[in-house]
Order: C-alpha cells, then sequence, then structure tokens
C-alpha cells in the first residue's frame, strides 16, 4: 500500500500556530518564531528603508521589530 504523500505545513500556518505560546511567553515558541520568521521580516525591513548605511543597519531594525512584538505581547 501507498502512503501519501506529506505535505509541509504553509509558513503562515506554521507562523500562526506559535503565536499562542508566544503570548504566554514560552521561550522556545518564541525561538521557534523567530527562525521561522526571520526572512520574512528582514524582507519587510528592508523594504521599508531600504539597505541602510553607516547609520542605519537593517539587522539592528529587525531586532527592534522582535522586541516591539515581545513588549506587546505582554500588554495582552
Amino acid at each position: 500500500m501507498h502512503e501519501p504523500a506529506s505535505h509541509p505545513t504553509p509558513p503562515g500556518d506554521r507562523l500562526e500556530s506559535l503565536l499562542p505560546g508566544c503570548l504566554a511567553g514560552d521561550a522556545d515558541a518564541w525561538a521557534a518564531f523567530a527562525a521561522a520568521s526571520a526572512r520574512l521580516v528582514r524582507a519587510a525591513v528592508v523594504k521599508v528603508v531600504g539597505r541602510g548605511g553607516p547609520r542605519l543597519d537593517p539587522e539592528d531594525l529587525v531586532q527592534d521589530v522582535y522586541i516591539r512584538l515581545v513588549r506587546e505581547g505582554r500588554r495582552r
């Protein structure tokens, strides 16, 4: 008998499934969320502010995004 092919979880579904843990302060959920969303967040930052320069580092702004997400999550 042939096994059905497994389908990977779409990225948006994966991120959404991690949110309850993130909001509950689960460190593993946050680490998984950061890893799963890193490319998306960086791409959005670069699109909005460009590649930066000596005074504007996209990587610093990406970190700011995650810091704000943590702070906003704690307000809920």
